[in-house]
């Protein structure tokens, strides 16, 4: 697993949260290390250089594939995408998510116009593109994208008061959109899926 500025690098470039809140597997090999006689260090070995995606995100656009009707009629689906959107950031507002992406030396120019794109639907309701376009385009460890986009700075910057919009206020922006719920589902996908 790769971190950047406290976050886990994922297969499409972007930082998220470190780890995934699923129950423990214990099936893996754990290490003990004693050091001194009180202090235990444990620590699970794994493959370090994996980009995983986020289960909890890729089990939810499974479901989707299977039974498009979840979207509209099943609320408990829609409260576990609002519920793993909230985690899958790592971050507590969504202008800080947006600065860790620059420790991030994978964020190319792809990454950023998917930032920027959006961050506008979620405050205009239009994107250019469908969300799943990107996928084939994002590539990895190119250039380092350093600046934000025009719309992310439109409207988190200057539209938000130049304050900090945490998540879940920046979540609910997203939904009170038309078609606000799969468009989230497909773009975290992007952000945090294979």
């Amino acid at each position: 697993m790769k971190i950047f500025g406290g976050l886990k690098l994922y297969p499409n470039g972007f930082l998220g949260a470190p780890h995934e809140y699923r129950p423990a597997q214990v099936n893996k090999p754990i290490q003990v290390d004693l050091i001194g006689a009180a202090t235990r260090r444990i620590t699970l070995e794994s493959e370090a250089n994996d980009l995983t995606p986020n289960q909890a995100i890729e089990e939810l656009y499974k479901e989707t594939l299977k039974h498009e009707s979840l979207l509209k009629r099943d609320f408990a689906f829609r409260e576990r995408l609002y519920v793993a959107a909230l985690r899958a950031f790592g971050t507590l507002t969504i202008n800080e998510w947006i600065e860790k992406q620059k420790q991030n030396p994978y964020f190319d120019t792809m990454q950023n116009r998917f930032v920027d794109e959006t961050v506008c639907y979620v405050f205009t309701g239009f994107r250019k593109y469908h969300p799943m376009i990107y996928v084939d385009t994002l590539d990895i460890g190119k250039h380092n994208a350093w600046t934000i986009g025009v719309a992310t700075r439109e409207y988190l910057v200057n539209g938000y008061r130049n304050e900090p919009m945490l998540i879940r206020d920046f979540l609910r922006y997203w939904l009170g959109q038309r078609d606000g719920l799969s468009d989230m589902l497909l773009t975290l996908r992007v952000f945090f899926g294979s």
